[in-house]
């Protein structure tokens, strides 16, 4: 069966993660950032930061995944995580530039570990400057700007998603 139903998350690893999902449909009735201002204006979409050491920010993103989706799959809906993804310059050599690695990998292994296997997410890396093209601008212009510093990161992650829904629409998911 065709999925009708997108479940969109999308992750921005690091010291702090940024967190962002949506649920739209998978026809693109509309454009993809219209989609998503629909999906939020709608109370079907959602923002949050979470801080701590990786494994604990790993648990948090992965307890919120499980409270906002179905947790099991269905026929009709593709779930979808975009993870913010990097390649460490040879120049750093601190442990603290492996922090965005550990969210991610810790996340995508406690979702494995706590459903056996049978969640079957696809999980998608983008470079951190695909997210880029999406500005703070238009996040104002679409009503879905939070301000303040603290909200950095759940924009962040919220870019991701909105690059991750264009992608989709591109392919026709």
């Amino acid at each position: 069966m065709t999925a009708t139903v997108l479940n969109l998350n999308a992750v921005d690893p690091g010291g702090r993660s940024g967190f962002a999902h949506c649920i739209i449909p998978a026809s693109f009735p509309l454009p993809a950032h219209e989609m998503i201002i629909e999906a939020f204006n709608n109370a079907k979409g959602h923002t949050e930061t979470f801080d701590g050491p990786p494994l604990l920010q790993a648990q948090h993103i992965y307890w919120k995944l499980k409270e906002l989706t179905d947790f099991w799959p269905k026929p009709d809906v593709r779930d979808i995580v975009a993870c913010e993804d990097f390649i460490a310059p040879s120049t750093h050599r601190t442990a603290n530039v492996l922090v965005p690695h550990k969210v991610a990998s810790m996340l995508e292994y406690q979702v494995w570990i706590e459903t056996m296997g049978a969640w079957d997410i696809e999980w998608r890396y983008q470079q951190p400057q695909e997210r880029m093209i999406i500005t703070d601008d238009n996040l104002r212009d679409w009503g879905l700007w939070k301000p303040g510093k603290k909200h950095k990161d759940e924009m962040a992650a919220l870019k991701h998603l909105i690059v991750l829904a264009r992608k989709l629409e591109k392919n026709n998911a």
